[in-house]
């Protein structure tokens, strides 16, 4: 749905000025919502053959590196991967002035209007560049505890809650393929939900063909 443009003067002598309101657009069907969940399914197996294939590009070069410098292919891995440890413990950095833009665009919904950020950001310039670095820094501070709170109490929609599990699940199978790599293990994992709020497949994950017929032996047996 096409944007609504609107003028307003901001005070006697100054220009006009566009305000853009944007329209609420209209409901999905329940086909087109089927279609679109069909399209993310097929762009995330294309995905995951990408990341499987760059994985064992990785692996190739690690050899290729071993070869050259005289080295085993581990230590290459251990420096690309890291165990891990720099996606899972990456911060996020908080720019001051998207903390403030941020603010300020609660504060103005708090009263009872709807502003577009770059309006906001038109009007409240002068503001934000009269605020001392101490400020800012700590406009920033407050956002990111705002932030890390309403992720850990917000319900997420079905469609939220699929694109989580799909992301957990990628960095799973890419951490346990890093750690079979650098000292040799095999591993599995099964994903279930345990709500009626949303419906997924199980999820499914073998580090290797062999372990995935090994394992269908050793479920009969038991």
């Amino acid at each position: 749905m096409a944007s609504t443009l609107t003028s307003s003067t901001v005070h006697s002598g100054s220009t006009a000025r566009i305000r853009y309101t944007t329209t609420i657009k209209p409901a999905i069907s329940t086909e087109q919502r089927k279609e679109k969940a069909k399209e993310r399914e097929q762009t995330q197996e294309e995905i995951d053959d990408a990341v499987n294939e760059w994985f064992n590009n990785t692996i190739a070069k690690a050899n290729e590196l071993a070869d050259c410098f005289n080295k085993k292919p581990r230590h290459f891995l251990n420096i690309f991967f890291h165990g891990g440890a720099r996606m899972i413990n990456t911060q996020e950095k908080v720019n001051p002035h998207n903390a403030f833009l941020s603010m300020k665009a609660q504060e103005l919904r708090d009263e009872g209007h709807v502003v577009s950020m770059v309006n906001i950001q038109c009007d409240y310039i002068n503001e934000y560049n009269a605020l001392k670095v101490e400020e800012r820094e700590e406009l920033a501070r407050k956002h990111k505890e705002n932030k890390d709170s309403s992720r850990k109490l917000r319900c997420p929609l079905p469609c939220g809650r699929i694109c989580d599990v799909s992301n957990v699940k990628r960095n799973m199978i890419f951490l346990l393929n890093g750690l079979k790599a650098r000292v040799g293990i095999e591993a599995f994992f099964c994903i279930v939900q345990n709500t009626p709020d949303y419906h997924i497949q199980p999820q499914w994950y073998f580090t290797s063909e062999a372990l995935a017929d090994y394992m269908k032996i050793a479920v009969l047996i038991t």
